[in-house]
């Protein structure tokens, strides 16, 4: 569902930017169903001739151990996220994922980008036990890398560079992104901070999606 939030089943008491976020059962308890498969897809997103391309966005995710409940992330119909699943059944020591502000996360696409095109899906299936807070993302962006998202670490100062002193860490003087730390100011992925200097925004479709839901198979 696209709304609000207030905290329910453990999800984040406000949206990361602006006031809405995308999420499963926000109005009541705020968690998943039991035996559920529920997704939410975005459209086909043109990546305008880019192979170098990063999903990055904010996440407040709550799922059970992924060897009960399962949260995945797929492009192009290929998985390239899920949670951790221990190897055998648990029982008490499961390690279930809860996070608790938001994360951001950036996923490589670039295998999944030789069609020009990407669909994204984010999943979340359950089984008959313990449901938690489920999906809630917000500041959704496809990105593609290009200047010091590539070269930056080469010790050469590059396009869209302000300093490479040959690494990619922060504190230094000259940030991961190549941007020098005594001037630089706040950016990233569309924007909202969190991604590599230099990205260009290629799609934002945070609200673009919609949940389905549907009973699995025994």
């Amino acid at each position: 569902a696209k709304g609000g939030v207030d905290g329910k089943g453990g999800d984040p008491k406000v949206a990361h930017g602006g006031t809405n976020v995308l999420g499963i059962d926000l109005s009541l308890d705020g968690v998943y169903r039991s035996q559920m498969t529920t997704f939410a897809e975005s459209p086909e997103i043109d990546l305008a001739g880019h192979t170098n391309v990063r999903l990055q966005y904010y996440r407040w995710l709550g799922v059970e151990d992924g060897f009960y409940d399962s949260a995945k992330i797929s492009a192009n119909g290929t998985e390239v996220w899920k949670n951790f699943a221990s190897p055998d059944e648990p029982q008490q020591a499961e390690i279930n994922h809860l996070d608790k502000e938001w994360r951001f996360q950036d996923v490589d696409l670039s295998a999944h980008a030789a069609t020009g095109k990407i669909k994204l899906r984010f999943d979340l299936m359950s089984d008959q036990g313990l449901e938690l807070a489920g999906w809630t993302i917000d500041d959704v962006c496809i990105v593609a890398m290009s200047g010091p998202a590539l070269t930056c670490g080469n010790n050469t100062v590059d396009d869209g560079e302000t300093c490479d002193d040959g690494n990619r860490i922060d504190g230094d003087g000259c940030s991961a992104n190549c941007v020098d730390e005594t001037t630089a100011e706040p950016g990233g992925c569309c924007s909202v901070g969190g991604g590599p200097e230099g990205a260009i925004a290629l799609s934002v479709f945070t609200f673009g999606m919609l949940f389905f839901r549907r009973r699995r198979r025994r």
